[in-house]
């Protein structure tokens, strides 16, 4: 097995602007891809900006801040970008159409022996990996948002994923300090999102029921489960619409009523209240 020394990340939102300097703090050399200027300087800003508050508080010093800075490079030109990687990890926008069009471009220009790896969290490497010519190097890699904080990473093999991309990929995350998770299925939600969906999704029919108050739910869990934040302001947290389409792919995959959106969901959806990024969801948020 080839050790991966040159990474490539396609997106430069938050999770693939993290996961570049998560990289580079690694050692690793990165060329970070946007097709927009706009977005490339924004991702650059905000991981600059959380490195140097690491060198502030004395946990990472001023020469490994600057190092790693340096070891990632931001281009606009897909070909640039892929054109020598080992392993091209794609973080664009959760639409399979978008993904789909990424990745065929992706595929075109990567080295033919290039893993190509996805950050998404809900679409599985089964209806990616069909429009490239490399199946069997195609790997789902679904790191945790924030990148630089969280340390999971769920590695999720699809049905024609070989094994030396699986070992590739798990040893890849090791590199990087990250703790892989191999899911031997491309199944919905994969693991944790699977059980945290479930359990928001109970709580919001506790509350279509009339069981209890939102509030009253939340802190019988966090007393009760020892939870640190409760089901329904997760949900408020993860964002209301995200919530809503994810259930609707589990009902699609799983074929599975059980996950229609609560009559509550959909009502805070089509109102706006998409949680904490809107001011309102379940509960209030006040933005700080």
């Amino acid at each position: 097995m080839v050790e991966i020394e040159r990474v490539s990340v396609v997106g430069a939102g938050t999770v693939g602007s993290q996961l570049a300097y998560q990289c580079a703090l690694a050692g690793l050399p990165v060329r970070m891809v946007s097709r927009r200027v706009e977005t490339l300087e924004k991702g650059v800003a905000n991981a600059t900006r959380l490195l140097r508050r690491r060198v502030e508080k004395g946990t990472l010093s001023h020469e490994d801040c600057d190092a790693a800075l340096g070891r990632v490079h931001p281009t606009i030109e897909l070909e640039e970008g892929v054109g020598d990687a080992q392993i091209v990890i794609e973080a664009v926008a959760e639409v399979l159409e978008t993904k789909h069009g990424v990745w065929k471009d992706i595929d075109a220009a990567a080295p033919a022996e290039a893993i190509i790896a996805s950050t998404s969290s809900t679409i599985g490497i089964s209806k990616l990996a069909h429009v490239t010519g490399r199946p069997d190097r195609c790997i789902n890699a679904h790191f945790f948002n924030p990148v630089l904080l969280m340390d999971l990473v769920e590695v999720v093999r699809g049905p024609h994923t070989s094994d030396e991309t699986v070992e590739a990929t798990m040893a890849f995350c090791r590199r990087v300090t990250r703790h892989p998770v191999l899911v031997q299925k491309d199944s919905y939600g994969f693991i944790v999102n699977r059980v945290v969906f479930t359990a928001i999704r109970e709580a919001l029919r506790l509350l279509d029921e009339g069981a209890a108050t939102a509030e009253d739910i939340d802190d019988a869990c966090v007393r009760g489960l020892n939870w640190p934040m409760g089901p329904i302001r997760l949900a408020d947290f993860i964002g209301l619409d995200v919530i809503h389409d994810a259930w609707l792919l589990g009902k699609e995959e799983m074929h599975d009523d059980a996950w229609t959106p609560t009559k509550a969901l959909k009502e805070h959806v089509q109102a706006g209240e998409l949680g904490m990024k809107s001011g309102r969801g379940f509960l209030e948020h006040t933005k700080k």
